[in-house]
């Protein structure tokens, strides 16, 4: 959603009799459909909105996928009329499976925050940071593996001073990890057996969105803090 309400919701639909397209259905506040903005040549999962209104893709290009093209990039920064401003980093191991990385992309996630551009990669449990006006590269953190047998992200928060917090896949299992991506605090969500992070804010509070029998579903607003 961006600043005037409206909402942009990625889709990717099949052409008859052959051929397929992407793009952004764009909506208004009041869920009425505004447009299409198409996305030629890409395969698009997720989607990120800039402060001027440029939108960034999480996706592939669907020549690399055909083999017309070595060129692989997992992220765009378009223009609202759907022009490519940039293609950005790179895909992890160069050649690796199409399976692979669309895992990657399908179970990843984009987010701005302080200006950042983040992105993580679920199975290579790492974290992409990107200057969100430029799409330069920052940052590059591969989050430690809390060990209890799991080792895939399942989502990642950004909080205060560089730091993360990590929730993994198959465990209900919440981790606070440092810069540098080592663990330094560790939490079973016991508490909130049926409750998932979903955003942070500048201040380190965190939103779980939170579901039971009786009140359905309900938003938790909490503070990560660690006594160091």
């Amino acid at each position: 959603m961006d600043s005037a309400g409206r909402i942009f919701v990625p889709a990717t639909w099949r052409l008859h009799p052959r051929g397929g397209a992407a793009g952004i259905f764009v909506f208004d506040r009041t869920g009425r459909y505004q447009r299409t903005i198409p996305l030629p040549q890409r395969s698009v999962r997720h989607i990120a909105l800039g402060a001027n209104g440029e939108v960034f893709t999480l996706g592939l290009d669907t020549n690399f996928i055909r083999g017309r093209t070595d060129s692989c990039f997992l992220l765009g920064r378009y223009t609202q009329e759907g022009k490519l401003a940039a293609a950005f980093s790179p895909c992890p191991g160069h050649g690796a499976e199409i399976a692979r990385l669309n895992t990657e992309i399908d179970r990843g996630s984009i987010w701005i925050k302080d200006g950042n551009l983040y992105q993580l990669m679920p199975l290579s449990r790492v974290v992409r940071v990107f200057d969100a006006k430029t799409g330069r590269w920052s940052a590059e953190t591969t989050l430690e593996a809390p060990g209890l047998g799991v080792s895939e992200l399942w989502r990642v928060l950004s909080l205060a001073n560089g730091e993360y917090l990590a929730e993994w896949r198959d465990a209900r299992v919440l981790t606070v990890h440092n810069a540098s991506g080592r663990v330094i605090a560790r939490a079973e969500n016991a508490e909130l057996p049926s409750s998932v992070p979903i955003t942070s804010d500048d201040h380190g509070a965190v939103t779980f969105l939170a579901s039971d029998s009786q009140r359905g579903l309900y938003f938790i607003r909490t503070r990560v803090s660690i006594h160091r």
